[in-house]
């Protein structure tokens, strides 16, 4: 059974995703891969709420310690986990292709090497010529 602020955050994910479809006037829906990792991070909260009531209610200093150290690590597992998640809407290319911003980064970094290659090699062949 799902923590309150578990569930919670799986409806403003749901809500979030459906605003930005609406926004772009696409349907937008989470891949099967993001969907584990929102089941991930909906067990972390779970795992962070129960955390939280022991850290409350413990009343030994090194019990703290050992709780908060816990509850930052789940913390920050949560925020790695929710940096792939992609809720915005894929961008349209000129052919009609669509492409996520993930895939336009990577033809962005892929196209810049190419680049530096091709300019590379143009000063090579200046230089020989010239």
């Amino acid at each position: 059974m799902r923590s309150p602020q578990a569930q919670a955050f799986l409806a403003a994910m749901d809500a979030e995703l459906l605003a930005n479809a609406e926004a772009s006037a696409m349907s937008l829906a989470f891949s099967a891969a993001e969907q584990q990792t929102l089941t991930d991070v909906a067990d972390h909260i779970d795992r962070k709420t129960e955390l939280a009531a022991l850290y409350d209610d413990a009343e030994d200093t090194r019990l703290k310690v050992a709780l908060a150290t816990e509850l930052r690590l789940i913390e920050a597992s949560i925020t790695r986990l929710l940096r792939t998640v992609d809720m915005c809407a894929p961008e349209a290319q000129e052919q009609g292709e669509v492409i996520t911003p993930t895939q336009a980064k990577a033809r962005a970094a892929a196209n810049s090497r190419w680049k530096r290659e091709r300019m590379r090699k143009r000063a090579e062949q200046q230089r020989r010529s010239g």
